[in-house]
């Protein structure tokens, strides 16, 4: 039986009136990830993910307590077959929007909104190991 990650909901209502960085969710146990954006009324930008190899955090009490704030950057995908690009456009793609990720190496991802518009969004990330 696979090792699967339970879905976790990232990001829940946020708006879609400005930009927004989610904070960073950690994937160094997960081999697949997708990542599926809802979002609702009419917002007018571009979804990114982004990705960090040297941002650090370790299990609190509460949470997750970060011991090294890392960069990060685009990480690049292809869209239907189109050449990679470093955001996906609403509203040119429907509702919801889903980032399928194989075999990325950065430890830890971030979801970015860069735009503007009456509306919100969700994201919701899974995944599972392989070889389990």
């Amino acid at each position: 039986m696979k090792a699967t990650r339970a879905p976790f909901t990232l990001v829940s209502g946020q708006s879609t009136a400005a930009n927004y960085t989610s904070p960073a969710y950690s994937v160094l146990d997960i081999d697949l990830q997708s990542i599926q954006i809802d979002y609702t009324g009419s917002p007018s930008g571009t979804f990114a993910i982004l990705g960090s190899s040297n941002h650090v955090e370790q299990p609190s009490g509460n949470g997750t307590q970060v011991l090294v704030a890392g960069t990060f950057a685009n990480l690049y995908f292809s869209v239907n077959g189109a050449s990679p690009s470093a955001s996906v456009a609403v509203p040119a793609n429907p509702s919801p929007i889903i980032f399928d990720m194989f075999g990325s190496g950065v430890g830890y991802i971030q979801i970015q909104w860069t735009g503007s518009g009456a509306g919100s969004f969700t994201a919701v990330v899974t995944g599972k190991r392989l070889g389990d």
